[in-house]
């Protein structure tokens, strides 16, 4: 997407309001370390399903004309804006957070068509995905570690990889070019030799995130659709950064005390006797284990909120029993009802509508 020249700007309370030949954004300003860039191509204000509830606080900042640049600062974090709504991003000293690329993207080479057909011939599926709806690319400075982006496969440091937010229970080997797992977290944080700061991506839909690996000379995200809204959280230190994401997207209340220790858990235990064998041993070896996992195989038949009595002729006293050892049993509840008519709770589900 091409926003065009920069025409004029405005504030309006903590936005600052940009108007472009082509298409309208804004700089919002949350923080003295925390401002939103956004454009609505959905919708004209966020649909956010991560942040709930007031977070901008009263903040002193400037927005003033600079040669090409509308220059926005607080006491932190200094943004210039450029045509086409390139943003660049710079602590209050001076030293570069991030900066928009200018050169233009060099896509990867993709499966050609002709290679599709063949494939499809032999009965393979090839899955052509739409065009991005639009994307960003903020420069590549060469020292950059990247950390973050949910449950993924790789080195702690994402650099070089490239990951797609798209929830994935595959069973293929889930080797380091694996690029979605069962989470997405679109947050990340970036660590350089002068500066340390964190991007939010705030977009639900598909995306990706390429962190290097198409191009050293910079790092992407795009999405498939929904709206350009992310947050760039700066911070002396990881922690801060940590913090200020948290401030935007809540934090957990504090577990209870058991949650915090040894957790065993493997798909495999299929009776209550190996369950029993297991606390025993994890007893006489010392091991401070505090909850034990059942996967799908103490279900009948695989079906939800069943227990298979062959296997477990009474669950409540095993857990009664093992609980008297200081262990807890956690089962494992999938989010998908066995299709099995004569199932009550398939029956249930069908009869009324669910």
């Amino acid at each position: 997407m091409k926003f065009g020249k920069l025409l004029s700007f405005k504030t309006d309370g903590n936005r600052v309001l940009l108007h472009f030949e082509k298409k309208d954004g804004r700089v919002e300003i949350l923080t003295e370390k925390i401002l939103n860039v956004f454009a609505g191509f959905l919708s004209e204000e966020h649909r956010s399903k991560a942040i709930e509830g007031e977070k901008v606080k009263e903040t002193a900042f400037t927005a003033k004309q600079q040669g090409e640049a509308v220059v926005i600062s607080t006491a932190a974090v200094t943004v210039k804006v450029y045509d086409d709504f390139k943003v660049d991003f710079y602590a209050a000293d001076g030293t570069v957070l991030c900066k928009d690329y200018r050169g233009e993207r060099t896509e990867l080479p993709r499966i050609s068509e002709a290679m599709i057909q063949l494939m499809e011939s032999e009965g393979h599926q090839y899955d052509k995905e739409a065009e991005d709806a639009f994307e960003v690319l903020k420069e590549l400075e060469g020292d950059e570690s990247f950390y973050g982006l949910g449950d993924k496969t790789g080195f702690m440091d994402k650099a070089g990889y490239e990951y797609v937010m798209w929830n994935s229970d595959l069973p293929d080997p889930q080797v380091d070019s694996f690029k979605s797992l069962y989470k997405s977290v679109p947050f990340f944080i970036t660590r350089k030799k002068n500066a340390v700061f964190g991007l939010f991506f705030d977009n639900s839909y598909r995306t990706t995130f390429d962190m290097g690996k198409e191009d050293a000379g910079y790092f992407r995200y795009a999405a498939k659709d929904g709206n350009l809204d992310y947050y760039l959280i700066y911070g002396e230190n990881m922690p801060e950064v940590l913090s200020g994401y948290t401030y935007l997207t809540g934090t957990v209340p504090v577990p209870q005390k058991w949650t915090l220790g040894y957790q065993q858990s493997r798909w495999g235990y299929i009776t209550e006797e190996e369950i029993r064998a297991l606390a025993d041993k994890m007893r006489d070896n010392e091991i401070p284990c505090d909850v034990i996992h059942l996967d799908i195989d103490y279900m009948e038949g695989y079906r939800v909120f069943t227990w298979n009595k062959d296997r477990y002729a009474d669950p409540e006293k095993c857990i009664s029993d093992l609980a008297e050892k200081g262990i807890k049993i956690v089962c494992i509840i999938d989010p998908g009802v066995k299709l099995d008519e004569g199932y009550e709770v398939y029956d249930t589900g069908v009869e009324k509508g669910y």
